[in-house]
């Protein structure tokens, strides 16, 4: 086999009710106001912001994004990551999370590119293929990832 291609979602949707909104307010206002107690006024406004950022994040549908894995590289959508910019691959299989294969790369920020796995693919298929141009090594989710599965982002 050539290539590897599938097409998935950037993250799974989760239907936020009324509530969710009100609590990512509250906290958000409670942070913003114990922020003024504490006399930081810009620190105050950057909450703010994030709050309202998250509010419409969280109401944003995913788009469908079509991922390749090819003898060049890993292509995401129209962005290809040579393998040489690349240093390891691990899939992460685990049967009440979501499927990812997640690649680390040279980059001193954002060091790990995360691609959410289709169901259709298999995890053998995609280990023997991606095995051929990185090392197989062993990667622990970053707390971000988990945490943004966990509030439904």
């Amino acid at each position: 086999m050539d290539k590897i291609e599938w097409e998935e979602f950037e993250y799974q949707y989760y239907q936020k009710d009324q509530s969710w909104y009100w609590w990512v307010g509250g906290v958000g206002l409670a942070a913003v106001v114990l922020s003024m107690i504490f006399g930081s006024i810009l620190f105050a406004i950057l909450l703010l912001l994030s709050a309202v950022v998250i509010m419409l994040y969280g109401a944003r549908h995913p788009e469908l994004i079509p991922f390749v894995l090819h003898p060049h590289g890993v292509q995401v959508y129209k962005k290809l990551y040579p393998y040489q910019h690349l240093k390891s691959f691990w899939v992460l299989d685990i049967p009440e999370r979501p499927r990812k294969i997640i690649i680390t790369s040279e980059k001193v920020f954002l060091p790990h590119l995360v691609l959410p796995l289709h169901r259709d693919i298999e995890t053998e298929q995609v280990r023997e293929f991606l095995g051929r141009y990185l090392p197989e090594e062993h990667t622990e989710e970053s707390l971000a990832d988990i945490l943004s599965d966990y509030f439904g982002f």
